[in-house]
């Protein structure tokens, strides 16, 4: 696999991250520009478009001459996995580049491997509002991570549920993510004990060049059919389903 330049996109949630990524033929990576902002600010579809000329300005780059485009599907925001993956889209379809999605949570996953202790739990949280959150169950391995243990990867659950399923492991264990902060007691509780001791560095919210990496891990190639077919990845019916399953 040759190098590759990608960029990557992630509006799973009030924040918002774009980056431009040189991923290597051994499954290295570097950032090669990035803008990232919190949950304040204007609004993605505001931001998207001219940071994404910054960056390629900044890097001498164009559109057409990168690799590929990588958009987290998710789990995340309804609105924001959709303004992402119109976005990118867009972009791949008019520079005839291949388009790529990536989970927001393996991509915090990703992001915390890189700090985690050897053997560790990494359990990427975020805030799913309705007093629920979307959890991630991963390990680090060699270049990446993977699905820990026989139960789903990624979940929608009262806190107190993903609680029991943390307590239920062997420790250590990396918490990170908005949603952990937000339910912090909770989870501290069910985890005393199990806990790596604390780390700097790690994300709240998607890292986009983690996305692009986890999108071209394995190289794509241009298709109009696969992009237009690209869907977000909700883990839970939208309200729009709800009503229908009620009526």
């Amino acid at each position: 696999m040759a190098s590759q330049t990608l960029l990557g996109i992630d509006t799973s949630t009030l924040s918002i991250s774009v980056a431009l990524v040189r991923l290597e033929a051994d499954g290295s990576w570097r950032t090669l520009a990035s803008r990232d902002r919190g949950a304040s600010g204007p609004n993605h579809s505001t931001l998207l478009p001219g940071w994404v000329d910054e960056l390629l300005g900044e890097t001498g780059l164009t559109l057409a001459g990168l690799d590929g485009v990588a958009v987290s599907l998710g789990p995340g925001s309804f609105t924001g996995l959709r303004i992402a993956l119109a976005t990118g889209k867009g972009l791949a379809y008019g520079a005839e580049i291949p388009l790529a999605g990536a989970s927001s949570l393996e991509a915090m996953a990703l992001a915390a491997a890189r700090l985690a202790p050897d053997a560790a739990a990494v359990v990427p949280i975020l805030d799913a509002r309705k007093q629920e959150v979307y959890a991630g169950f991963f390990r680090p391995v060699a270049g990446g991570v993977e699905a820990l243990g026989d139960g789903p990867a990624e979940v929608v659950a009262k806190p107190e549920r993903v609680a029991e399923r943390l307590a239920s492991l062997e420790g250590p264990l990396v918490l990170l993510g908005e949603g952990y902060f937000a339910y912090r007691a909770i989870f501290d509780e069910a985890t005393a004990g199990l806990r790596a001791p604390p780390l700097d560095g790690l994300p709240e919210t998607p890292p986009a060049a983690e996305v692009a990496v986890l999108g071209f891990r394995t190289p794509q190639t241009f298709s109009k059919s696969a992009i237009f077919a690209l869907e977000p990845h909700y883990l839970r019916p939208s309200e729009a389903e709800l009503k229908r399953q009620a009526s």
